[in-house]
């Protein structure tokens, strides 16, 4: 996955990734109590997607991304739904898209711009739209 693009390839990995959270699932079914499992097969899990999926997704919105081409971006989210712990999704969300968004909206310039502010900010509402008003 270390060289994988997520706004290109949104779906590369799932196939693999949804083997590894089944078999994790199945382990957590075995006995959670079983002291040679892991504590928390989800915690498992969710370490999986923060050590291989979560770096290259930083990478990628910090240096390639923008967030006026907030289509590439959004199709991954959307992809990864059901793969991404809620957890994951929210550090998405609130740590790489909401900066790069006020940091594009402090250099948006409405008469200058002819993208609309509002078109490649709508499409992040259902993400971030608690926190757009924490965040101002």
């Amino acid at each position: 996955m270390e060289h994988w693009n997520p706004l290109t390839h949104p779906a590369s990995g799932l196939e693999t990734i949804s083997k590894w959270r089944a078999l994790l699932q199945s382990f957590a079914s075995i006995d959670e109590t079983n002291p040679l499992l892991p504590s928390r097969t989800g915690d498992v899990y969710e370490q999986l997607i923060s050590t291989v999926i979560l770096p290259r997704v930083r990478f990628v919105v910090t240096n390639m991304w923008s967030p006026k081409d907030y289509a590439p971006l959004i199709r991954f989210m959307e992809t990864w739904d059901r793969f991404l712990p809620r957890n994951i999704q929210e550090t998405i969300s609130t740590s790489l898209v909401l900066p790069k968004l006020q940091q594009e909206v402090d250099l948006w310039n409405p008469r200058a711009d002819v993208i609309p502010i509002h078109s490649w900010i709508h499409p992040w509402l259902p993400y971030i739209g608690i926190h757009i008003v924490l965040y101002a």
